[in-house]
């Protein structure tokens, strides 16, 4: 069938999942999934990667629905994540609005802290929201802890900047993977 005459930006869900209810048995999201799939492969191989792109998103979203109504909640919350930080790879926007407020979530406490507006006691390593922007990129990356500070291993600033390391870790690997997959694999 030739799927390059249908007008696809008019086509934003299936029918298979209009008629599927929010709480449809999960062997009937599951076909719904498989609806997507197969649709996504066939527009792929006309050559319609774009639309293709988006009912590959579509499947992922359902796929999430099947794993919430298995109880694999590992996997569901994998999911939903992966889509918070970068629509699976489809929605790479993500990945730098993730970025950005993380970023500026961790300077924000940062600042706070240093500053003794918590009550944890003020620092003058962080002294203005500049330098608690600048800790905050540095311990994003995994480099928080070598800003020659002075600051022990047990201070308040010391483990936010290690918690911050962590995520910036995942958001990297999810952008990384998101732009890898965007650009080489499609």
């Amino acid at each position: 069938m030739n799927l390059t005459q249908i007008v696809w930006n008019a086509v934003s869900i299936l029918g298979d999942e209009q008629v599927a209810e929010p709480r449809a048995k999960a062997s009937h999201q599951e076909a719904v999934v498989r609806a997507y799939r197969q649709l996504s492969a066939q527009l792929r191989a006309q050559g319609l990667s774009e639309v293709a792109d988006r009912f590959t998103y579509r499947a992922q979203v359902c796929q999430r629905r099947v794993y919430l109504h298995r109880f694999r909640l590992a996997q569901f919350l994998g999911s939903l994540l992966l889509d918070l930080v970068s629509g699976h790879g489809f929605k790479p926007g993500r990945s730098f609005l993730t970025y950005v407020f993380v970023i500026l979530a961790f300077a924000g406490a940062f600042f706070a802290i240093s500053t003794g507006i918590l009550g944890i006691g003020g620092h003058e390593a962080i002294n203005s929201p500049i330098s608690a922007l600048v800790f905050s990129v540095t311990s994003f990356h995994g480099r928080g802890f070598f800003t020659g500070g002075g600051l022990a291993l047990d201070d308040p600033i010391t483990i936010l900047a290690a918690c911050e390391a962590i995520m910036g870790l995942f958001i990297e690997i999810t952008f990384i993977a998101t732009f890898t997959q965007r650009f080489f694999v499609r």
